[in-house]
This record gives structure tokens, sequence and C-alpha cells, in this order.
């Protein structure tokens, strides 16, 4: 009887594990994919950043000296 019983909780541990471990796999793929999706959202962002920088400086320093233009590489 003793080993039926502890067999059963083995059995039903191990079930609960697994469930857990099926839970923690579909976490993952869900932090994967927002990760993914955040790094292109920064990366769009800074390139927008970047080029309204480069936009406003160069419109500072061609208002700073007429007849010039920079921009920042």
């Amino acid at each position: 009887m003793k080993v039926e019983a502890m067999s059963d909780k083995v059995e039903k541990e191990y079930k609960q594990l697994i469930e857990k471990r099926d839970i923690l796999e579909k976490d993952k793929l869900t932090i994967n994919k927002n990760i993914e999706e955040l790094d292109k959202k920064k990366t769009i962002t800074l390139k927008k950043c970047f080029l309204q920088v480069n936009d406003n400086f160069g419109k500072i320093f061609s208002s700073l000296l007429p007849g010039c233009d920079a921009k920042v590489m």
C-alpha cells in the first residue's frame, strides 16, 4: 500500500512539474517575442530621433553660418 501511495504521489508531482514546465516554455516564447518587438520599436525610434537631430542641427548650423550646411554623422 505504501509503495502505491508513494507512486501515486510521485506521479502527481511529476504531472504538476510537466504542467509548470509547459507554462514556463509558453511564457518564455511570449517574453522573447516581446523583446523582439521592443527591439524593432527601439531601432525605429532611434532612427527617427537621429534624423530629427540631424535636421535640426543642419538648420541651426545654416542659420549661424549662412550658405553652409552640416550633418551629424
